[in-house]
């Protein structure tokens, strides 16, 4: 959405996707690879927008490093309430459908096929799947 408003710079690209899954967090391999951003110029954008605090290290797992965007920063929620905005606005200019009409149940028949097999017939269990008992004495507790 951010990238048909402000162009398709890596910056935007990056915040855009953060955006579209904020309850995520992701590592730089994961974004790399959703985003097509190159390694480098995510190395760099994730600097930058850590120190403006537009996005955060969310947690560490081994040497993994997982980031997300910032939601108790100003200018995210800014820019995810102009997202918002422009969704919406989208959504009113759209022509809608004429509804369907609702079915009523009267109208409805209900049929039951035929049983795929007579009820005498069991469905058994393979014999791989056979629970095999040991032969002999039963031990005592003692």
């Amino acid at each position: 959405m951010f990238t048909e408003i402000f162009g398709n710079s890596p910056r935007v690209k990056l915040l855009d996707f953060l955006a579209d899954h904020v309850d995520f967090d992701y590592t730089i391999s994961q974004i790399e690879e959703f985003t097509e951003i190159s390694r480098p110029t995510l190395y760099r954008l994730i600097g930058e927008l850590e120190a403006e605090k537009m996005i955060s290290l969310t947690r560490q797992v081994g040497a993994s490093k997982f980031y997300g965007l910032n939601t108790r920063n100003g200018k995210v929620i800014e820019m995810l309430q102009m997202e918002f905005e422009a969704i919406n606005k989208r959504l009113l200019e759209q022509p809608r459908e004429p509804s369907a009409q609702p079915i009523g149940l009267s109208a409805t028949r209900f049929t039951l096929g035929e049983l795929r097999r007579p009820f005498g017939l069991i469905a058994r269990r393979p014999a791989s799947m056979a629970v095999k008992f040991k032969k002999g004495r039963k031990k005592s507790r003692k």
